[in-house]
């Protein structure tokens, strides 16, 4: 993992801020399992919240304070407040802003520094930070380096669970790379 990243990651978290944790559209175990991780690492620090741009399956709604996470499609309104008052976006489990769609002219618009935490290839350069890796399994194992590297002493079960069901799921239970 990139030193410059995770040092300007430090700096930009190192005061109380206002965050959106955005997953792609139709979020998958690997979406969510990232987002809610790093909501469950950052909450005790900053106001944190999870905007997903619509509805997720019903199988993952098991993962821990999945119940917090903000649906676009029904609450418009309040998403739009939030995304007046963010200081800090984080993208995750997505390389282009289409990929957000119904939330991708809002994150484009935003003044809030945006951070990009996603493994597929080709990323487009719409973030002011970016942890981009195609080699690494899955978003999740990407979110584990970043916790590891800011406070490996604030992992516990919420944010291991939301991990390796992120892991699990993309690598089709440790079947591929």
């Amino acid at each position: 993992m990139d030193k410059k990243f995770i040092k300007d990651l430090k700096d930009t978290l190192s005061i109380k801020k206002n965050v959106l944790l955005i997953p792609h559209s139709s979020p998958d175990a690997d979406a969510l399992g990232s987002c809610l991780a790093l909501y469950h690492f950052l909450r005790n620090d900053h106001e944190v919240h999870i905007i997903s741009p619509n509805e997720f399956t019903e199988i993952l709604k098991f993962l821990p304070s999945s119940e917090d996470i903000i649906i676009y499609d029904e609450e418009k309104d309040k998403t739009h407040e939030l995304f007046e008052i963010a200081n800090v976006i984080f993208t995750l489990d997505f390389n282009s802003l289409s990929r957000a769609k119904n939330l991708s002219h809002l994150i484009a618009k935003s003044s809030a520094r945006k951070i990009m935490i996603d493994h597929h290839q080709n990323p487009e350069n719409y973030c002011d930070l970016k942890y981009s890796d195609p080699k690494m399994s899955s978003t999740s194992e990407m979110v584990y380096d970043v916790i590891n590297s800011l406070d490996s002493n604030k992992i516990n079960l919420n944010i291991a669970y939301c991990l390796y069901t992120g892991i699990v799921a993309d690598t089709g239970s440790f079947r591929f790379p």
